[in-house]
């Protein structure tokens, strides 16, 4: 294993942790004596000796910056004022605000400049630029859009800080554009996944005509689940083929459908009173009543199960596919009013995607 990591260079970390296994395994087989302590020995040895070593390091290294790094005496005040408003986790919000002082060093700044008053339209100034660095960082794919949050998120601290010291009279919000968790990164479905999907839920679902229309309309218009739940008789137009989406995130809106999609639907609609419909919802349950859009992600995840063993893509993936898809051939404009957003800066969300993924993936035209 020794000659394994010099020659591959793996991390000295990866082979202590098999050490350690091997270690606990002669532990056991030891226990009941089925070998001695000659044989354990040699790694206990072993083992001790890297802790040793890894303790010594670090208490030199720890010892080494707290001789050389001087902490500004408004960070020393900020992180203060966190511990005395119950914040947790101070470590992780020093290591943040540090590299926001390493960047307004770059750019010619002292932190402790903002300890005096009138420095408010300086300081936001510099956060403009610091928000610009960190959406370049997501855009080249640096950082996650969930790591550029936390970022952001301290200095929305640290202007709360400010504020309270009343030094700046206005406080911070971080843009929508730079907020985001991780589970939302990169969810981006490949055409054949797609393709696998559609073809599962062709053979097993139960309700194979209605599943179809629900998972065909949302590749086809990247509409939400609610929406299809609040669909009604009056909201789809059989000669003109479109649909009128509403929910209590969106206006209505009237959206264009392809016909493959509409002959679905048509489909379903045969079928429809099989059900014995109790509503004039356009998509019901076996008991005649409205579906919902919690049943539409157990559609999605149901198919995914059967497909993949796992949940790799819920609904929600198919809508930012869709999005990422049309922002390559649309208008902003056009597509933010499509897809339903009432800020514009929820459809720039989708500009900061990798540009190397959507070359791989990215569809020439609509996979129907």
């Amino acid at each position: 294993m020794i000659r394994v990591n010099v020659h591959k260079k793996l991390s000295p970390s990866n082979l202590n942790q098999k050490v350690k296994v091997i270690y606990r395994f002669l532990n056991f087989l030891g226990e009941r004596n089925i070998i001695d302590q000659e044989c354990i020995s040699p790694f206990k040895k072993y083992l001790d000796n890297r802790i040793f070593a890894r303790n010594g390091q670090k208490k030199k290294i720890s010892e080494g910056k707290m001789n050389s790094v001087k902490i500004p005496r408004i960070i020393s005040d900020f992180l203060i004022f966190l511990q005395n408003n119950d914040y947790r986790s101070v470590n992780q919000y020093k290591k943040r605000i540090l590299s926001f002082e390493k960047f307004l060093g770059v750019n010619g700044a002292n932190i402790d400049l903002f300890l005096e008053e009138g420095k408010e339209d300086f300081l936001f100034d510099q956060i403009e630029k610091y928000e610009n660095m960190i959406s370049s960082r997501v855009s080249n794919e640096e950082i996650t859009l969930a790591t550029a949050t936390r970022d952001l998120n301290i200095i929305k601290l640290f202007v709360n800080f400010l504020y309270s010291k009343k030094l700046i009279r206005k406080k911070y919000t971080i843009p929508i554009y730079l907020r985001g968790r991780s589970k939302r990164d990169n969810a981006y479905v490949p055409k054949q996944k797609m393709i696998e999907l559609m073809n599962t839920i062709y053979d097993y679902s139960h309700h194979v005509k209605r599943d179809l229309s629900i998972f065909l309309i949302i590749v086809d218009t990247g509409c939400r689940p609610i929406e299809i739940s609040n669909l009604k008789f009056r909201d789809i137009d059989t000669i003109e083929r479109t649909l009128s989406f509403e929910c209590g995130k969106t206006e209505r809106r009237k959206v264009k459908i392809s016909t493959e999609v509409m002959s679905v639907i048509k489909d379903y609609l045969q079928i429809r009173n099989n059900y014995n419909p109790k509503t004039d919802n356009l998509f019901i349950n076996c008991k005649g009543e409205p579906i919902t859009s919690s049943y539409i992600n157990f559609i999605f995840y149901s198919a995914n199960l059967k497909a993949f063993g796992e949940s790799l893509y819920p609904a929600k993936a198919f809508r930012h596919t869709y999005i990422t898809n049309a922002l390559e051939e649309y208008s902003f404009e056009r597509v933010s009013k499509a897809i339903g957003h009432k800020d514009w800066k929820s459809t720039y969300y989708y500009y900061n995607r990798s540009t190397k993924r959507l070359l791989a993936n990215t569809l020439s035209k609509n996979p129907l």
